[in-house]
């Protein structure tokens, strides 16, 4: 069988209208003119009524719709005897004396009634003043906001309730204001001339207080049905109820088969107070909502009539689409909003048909592919019991809103058509003065053309890529700029403005306001607001300090007599803050060149300067500071003021390159050194040479105040050595003979050289061993030495009358021995003092020294320094020619050795 199309608008009837499903009250006649019941009467009454609702006071039922049921009831039965038992007002109300009171009636009860229409809602007239908000700050209406029936009876009692509702929905609650302290009002009676004063407020524990001048007031917390009503009054000014709708037919025939098939009800416009949950799950069922808008019956839970037409469908017709729906719906939407929340109800085009959102997605073809995705966000949003309804916040309302664009929107209560506006809101800084000493910033919205500007309390506010603004007072939708991101409408929603000390103007201006607005891509605020603008011209000052390769440069620009650091990364700040003219005057604000001062940062970079890591000067080493110093500075725009230091003002840097002069002479068994480094004849200190190429640089001073330019491969070599004969001398003026050959290799290096002819003949000994004269052969010793060994053994006699140690270097098997102990013996016998001589050796070579010395020179006396009594020997120390030991004890007994006066050291194998 073909299905059912879920919803057919060619089915809807007119929605009836509030007159129409008015009806009689089933109370009928006057309450005043009512006959006062026999005692009997009343008893078997009172019965009925405590069977049907237990004790006096009612419990907090577990079901709203039970409690209010079996109140009408009651109040049905007794329209004369209802009133508050649990205050027992005692003719508080009944002045005339009528006796209802007693029975715990009240005479302003007189108008009292329960729901027309039993509990199908309230007749009322949602545009009502007394369902509007009422704008305040004050805690009890954020309080009352979130107060349903069921805790409004939790606070005054059910009986208080009950009445009180009453008074509220028939209007009987004026002058409902709103403070500080909390909400008052007043209700006028019947035959009372001073009306009743009321008032609640939240006492510390966030719990409920109230005052009242009827007698029925117990107390701050034994609230009254005036109480009530007035919590009753002040919650539907938040949240109205939901209007009244046509009842449903009734019946089990044909005429509620058709009705169940094709009828209309209302959606809610808000939340339903109060409870009445059984019966919203029994609406729920049959598929019902109230509201504002005739909404289409989606599901037939009647067995369907069907046509012939229907009949002879075959099985394949069943994937076709009803006959009567030849495209899909066009729909409009009705669209509240609220602070931070909008709520949708799409429409038929032309109608108040609300349709369910899930089953109109879920009919064949119903909706088309345009509208698909905006019926999607809003499926994903509707309301639960509200088929019709979605409510959206944040990003999810500003990413609707782009898809509600380009159609018919109708802003509620107003029926006014949203009109979206292609000008995107670009934010902007505002500054003002807020009192004497403090200022306020904060952030507003305006159209491209200024015309317009919106704060953040004006209109609704929804974050999204992009954000929007909705005016609720013209009809409008706008789109925020891109860069007034989801997170920044937030923060700006929680914090709209900033208040600070008029002290803290200078940071706000400078650095606080430039950062926002780069980041949020506002607007600067105007600055007249707050301060005095003044018009000044930069000047520039040029401080340098450093040295001629290593210079230090930082600009500071002067406006009206204060300097200002120009930093030199980055952007100067816009600003320049001025002292006041007068104590408690405004601060002056000066607009700095920003420009002008990055043009001046930028000719020192052009010259080799690079900002250093603070930002606040810039710096140039080695060639590039040499040129600034030199020629730089007469670059740079002769009105800039320069301090810089004394030394380096005119500095000049000569051409040639600083070199060595060398001058060595010779005496009797010394020899002087002069050496002088300069520049075209001027000279500089050693010292200072050594300094400069430490430090890495290539020019120094020179004893004028020049400067000449420095290779270090022309004197780095040299002035090491000169160092080294410096540091075992003791200096230059008369080195011992043992430093000639530390002399002979330096003039070498030098090319500017002058040597004394005594010193020339010395070193041409220590370049040529034949130059050497030769040495007899010691009469003590039992060998005869080769031409090579005389040779090597005149050298050993050359170097110990230079008092300058050598190495013997011949290849192995050649006699290093030999000639070795032949220096010895000549040296017992020439040396006028007789000191021990020690031969340290590997220990495997120990005992072939000894050997060799026994046989060679038998007149030297030799002692073994070996094995663990060793130190026994100590007295025989100074009483011998030749101490013989190893390495490993040479090591081991180095103090004690290093206490013994020799007179040569020789080492064996000396790589050991």
């Amino acid at each position: 069988m073909a299905e059912s199309p879920l919803f057919d608008p060619s089915e809807l009837t007119e929605a009836p209208t509030a007159a129409d499903l008015k009806k009689k009250s089933p109370k009928g006649g006057s309450r005043g003119k009512a006959k006062r019941p026999s005692a009997k009467s009343r008893s078997r009454k009172t019965s009925a009524r405590d069977q049907d609702l237990g004790d006096s006071v009612p419990p907090l039922l577990s079901d709203d719709d039970d409690f209010e049921a079996r109140a009408e009831d009651r109040d049905s039965e007794f329209p004369e005897a209802v009133g508050d038992r649990e205050y027992d007002d005692a003719g508080a109300d009944d002045p005339t004396g009528t006796g209802f009171a007693a029975e715990g009636a009240d005479a302003s009860d007189a108008d009292d009634g329960g729901d027309e229409d039993g509990d199908e809602g309230d007749d009322i007239d949602p545009n009502d003043p007394r369902y509007q908000p009422i704008e305040s700050k004050s805690p009890i209406r954020a309080f009352a906001t979130n107060l349903s029936d069921r805790a409004i009876q939790r606070i005054t009692g059910g009986n208080a309730f009950l009445r009180g509702r009453i008074y509220a929905r028939r209007g009987a609650v004026e002058d409902l204001a709103l403070d500080d302290g909390g909400a008052n009002a007043r209700i006028s009676v019947k035959n009372i001339e001073e009306p009743y004063l009321m008032k609640v407020s939240l006492d510390g524990d966030s719990k409920v207080v109230s005052e009242c001048n009827c007698q029925g007031w117990r107390g701050p917390t034994g609230h009254c049905k005036h109480v009530a009503a007035l919590l009753v009054a002040l919650r539907d000014r938040e949240r109205p109820p939901r209007p009244k709708g046509p009842s449903a037919p009734g019946g089990n025939g044909a005429g509620a088969q058709a009705a169940a098939g094709s009828s209309l009800f209302h959606v809610p416009q808000t939340v339903s107070v109060g409870g009445k949950r059984r019966r919203s799950r029994r609406r729920g069922r049959r598929g019902e909502v109230g509201g504002a808008y005739d909404v289409v019956i989606t599901r037939d839970y009647s067995t369907p009539v069907q046509s012939p037409m229907q009949e002879a469908r075959s099985a394949l017709d069943t994937w076709l689409p009803s006959a009567s729906q030849q495209r899909p719906y066009e729909f409009e939407y009705r669209l509240q909003v609220r602070s931070a929340a909008i709520t949708v109800t799409p429409v038929l085009a032309g109608s108040r048909s609300a349709v369910p959102i899930p089953d109109a997605l879920s009919t064949f073809g119903a909706v088309s592919a345009q509208d698909r995705p905006l019926l999607r966000a809003l499926a994903r949003n509707v309301n639960r019991g509200k088929p019709s309804t979605a409510e959206l916040r944040g990003e999810d309302a500003a990413e609707l809103l782009g898809m509600l664009k380009g159609r018919r929107v109708l802003l509620e209560p107003a029926s006014m058509e949203l009109r979206f506006s292609e000008e995107r809101l670009r934010p902007r800084i505002e500054l003002d003065a807020s009192g004497d000493s403090t200022a306020r910033v904060r952030v507003v919205f305006e159209i491209p053309s200024g015309t317009r500007r919106f704060s953040l309390s004006n209109g609704a506010w929804f974050e999204g890529t992009p954000g929007w603004h909705i005016d609720t007072m013209e009809g409008v939708a706008r789109p925020l700029a891109e860069t007034v991101t989801p997170a920044w409408l937030q923060r700006l929603y929680r914090s709209p403005s900033l208040v600070h000390p008029i002290s803290d103007l200078p940071y706000i201006l400078s650095d606080f306001v430039p950062r926002v607005a780069a980041s949020l891509g506002a607007d600067l605020p105007d600055l007249a607001s707050v301060a005095d603008l003044v018009d000044a011209q930069p000047s520039f000052t040029l401080k340098g300090q450093g040295d001629i390769v290593d210079a230090h440069v930082r600009i500071v620009v002067k406006y009206g007599g204060e300097e200002f650091p120009v930093p030199s990364r980055g952007f100067p700040s816009p600003l320049a803050f001025l002292p006041p003219l007068s104590q408690g005057g405004r601060p002056r604000v000066v607009r700095r060149d920003v420009g002008g001062e990055m043009a001046a940062i930028q000719q020192l970079l052009s010259q080799g300067f690079e900002p250093d890591e603070s930002g606040e000067e810039v710096v140039a080493t080695g060639e590039n500071a040499i040129r600034f110093w030199t020629q730089g500075m007469g670059e740079l725009p002769a009105e800039w003021e320069r301090f810089i230091p004394d030394d380096l003002v005119d500095v000049k840097v000569r051409g040639e390159n600083v070199t060595p002069q060398m001058r060595v002479a010779s005496g009797v068994d010394w020899l002087s050194l002069d050496m002088v480094f300069s520049s075209g004849g001027v000279a500089v200190d050693a010292a200072d040479l050594r300094a400069c190429l430490e430090k890495g640089r290539h020019v120094v001073k020179l004893s004028d105040g020049t400067y000449a330019p420095v290779k270090k491969e022309q004197v780095g070599e040299i002035l090491a050595r000169l160092a080294e004969i410096e540091s075992s001398s003791g200096g230059v003026e008369k080195l011992p003979l043992s430093q000639a050959g530390r002399v002979q290799d330096l003039v070498k290096l030098v090319d500017a050289s002058k040597v004394t002819a005594k010193a020339k003949t010395l070193f041409d000994k220590l370049d040529d061993v034949e130059e050497i004269d030769s040495v007899p052969k010691p009469r003590n010793l039992k060998a005869s030495l080769r031409d090579y060994q005389k040779r090597g053994f005149a050298w050993l006699v050359f170097i110990h009358n230079l008092a300058s140690g050598g190495i013997l270097a011949d290849d192995m098997g050649l006699g290093k021995t030999l000639q070795t102990i032949s220096l010895l013996l000549w040296a017992k016998q020439n040396m006028s003092k007789d000191l021990p001589h020690l031969v340290v050796a590997p220990t495997s070579v120990v005992p072939n020294w000894q050997r060799e010395i026994e046989k060679f020179a038998p007149s030297l006396r030799t002692l073994i320094w070996q094995g663990q009594r060793r130190h026994d020997k100590k007295d025989e120390f100074q009483d011998v020619d030749v101490v013989i030991t190893s390495y490993a004890l040479l090591r081991r007994d180095e103090e004690f050795l290093s206490t013994q006066k020799l007179g040569y050291v020789i080492l064996d194998e000396a790589q050991h």
